[in-house]
């Protein structure tokens, strides 16, 4: 069985720091707080090589929101390129995995060969 790879804790603050401050490498215009609020929470559940699993409304209620928030979110992430989505099939959540486009993913410790999806 495979270990999983995890962030360590001055990695994961290190990309909160780049993900809330990053000067050099602006934010889409059109982001919402939901959307930081949803990559902050991809960062913190350590997915900088792998997919999730959770439900829009798993998410929602995470992020105190609702699942409509959370599916529009999605589609300005993914629309940002900072987000990826895999259809897995009917009755499944769909896998959500980061791209290194995010401001936050851009530390060599972060740095990895993560398939890209569509």
């Amino acid at each position: 069985m495979q270990r999983e790879k995890l962030l360590s804790d001055s990695t994961i603050v290190e990309s909160l720091l780049n993900l809330y401050s990053s000067e050099d490498q602006p934010q889409p215009s059109n982001l919402q707080p939901i959307d930081i609020a949803f990559v902050t929470y991809l960062i913190l559940r350590r997915t900088h090589d792998h997919e999730i699993f959770d439900s829009q409304f798993t998410i929602g209620q995470r992020l105190k929101s609702d699942r409509r928030a959370v599916a529009r979110s999605l589609a300005r992430l993914k629309a940002a390129g900072w987000i990826g989505i895999r259809k897995r099939g009917r009755g499944m959540s769909d896998a959500i995995c980061p791209q290194h486009r995010i401001p936050a993913c851009n530390t060599k410790a972060a740095a990895t060969d993560y398939p890209r999806s569509s």
